[in-house]
């Protein structure tokens, strides 16, 4: 797993050294907001089941650089911090589950009508 980050990054970094100087290229940042939740029905000790549960809001935010390859395919690399998790209340306590990641992604882009038609502001 190490050694696929460690891969990942290289690539990431090595796209953006290139990519800088290229046509094509972009990148920004982004953000969100995040509703999540975690599902599934626990029995506790003595018969009882976990109820009332519910969603922790979060968000995420990071980085992300865009290369396009040529006129129909591209590449898109990003880092996003995310928060995840969920709330629960069990027996007559409150539980909080706090799942925070740190999210690389390498995505493939297909531009049917070529990479042209994808940046410019008007529908076809």
């Amino acid at each position: 797993m190490r050694k696929v980050c460690i891969f990942a990054a290289a690539a990431a970094l090595t796209m953006a050294a290139t990519g800088a100087q290229a046509q094509g290229f972009e990148w920004g940042a982004k953000a969100g907001v995040n509703f999540a939740w975690i599902t599934g029905v626990e029995t506790l000790p003595g018969g009882g089941d976990n109820i009332g549960t519910g969603f922790r809001t979060g968000f995420h935010a990071g980085v992300f650089a865009d290369k396009v390859l040529d006129d129909f395919f591209g590449v898109q690399g990003e880092l996003l911090y995310s928060q995840m998790g969920n709330r629960y209340h069990r027996g007559d306590t409150d539980h909080k589950n706090n799942l925070d990641f740190l999210v690389l992604s390498a995505l493939g882009k297909v531009y049917p009508y070529g990479a042209a038609s994808a940046s410019t502001s008007g529908r076809r």
